[in-house]
């Protein structure tokens, strides 16, 4: 997948920084006032997050700046709480999962498919995203059905019965039961 934040690793903790994730959703509010108001959602130092002393950016000196090491979990709750068209993390985040998840599987396989079966993979995928997290569409996903849709779209392999019907979709020739590979 590709990284939207560089994430590093401190103490065998997976961790971003906190300047890192408020300048990639574009946070109007300060540094310093907006990682306040985020640790008062009720996370805690130590275990949420790590605060530390950073060297000021300003080519006069100045007092250093207090830096913030995320861990993951944290990170992924304050991106999903964002008024900001990037923080709408757990839509557009699963979003960008599920397009990767469908164009790897056809990639592995080589298929070459037509749009309406490409479309199948997307209902396939969208109908059992639905189904686990008990929402409606994707666009009612919350904070606590996150964990659930990024597992399912880990695992996800279309059904038998969707790939059936692509193969019916398909123009190869009657007898042929192969989706079309590359």
């Amino acid at each position: 997948m590709d990284q939207l934040i560089k994430i590093l690793k401190h103490d065998d903790e997976m961790v971003v920084s906190g300047r890192d994730l408020h300048d990639f959703l574009e946070v109007d509010t300060p540094y310093r006032i907006w990682i306040q108001r985020m640790i008062e959602y009720g996370f805690h130092e130590n275990a949420d997050y790590i605060s530390f002393e950073q060297k000021s950016t300003k080519p006069q000196g100045g007092r250093p700046q207090v830096g913030h090491a995320l861990k993951l979990d944290m990170a992924k709750e304050i991106a999903m709480i964002q008024r900001t068209d990037k923080g709408k993390g757990e839509y557009s985040y699963i979003s960008t999962r599920v397009k990767h998840a469908v164009n790897g599987y056809i990639d592995i396989h080589h298929l070459v498919l037509n749009r309406k079966q490409r479309g199948m993979l997307y209902k396939d995928i969208s109908r059992g995203l639905n189904e686990v997290t008990g929402v409606k569409t994707r666009t009612q996903l919350r904070k606590k059905d996150f964990d659930t849709a990024d597992e399912f779209v880990t695992n996800w392999v279309p059904s038998t019965a969707t790939l059936q019907i692509i193969k019916q979709l398909s123009d190869v020739p009657e007898g042929q039961t192969e989706l079309i590979r590359r």
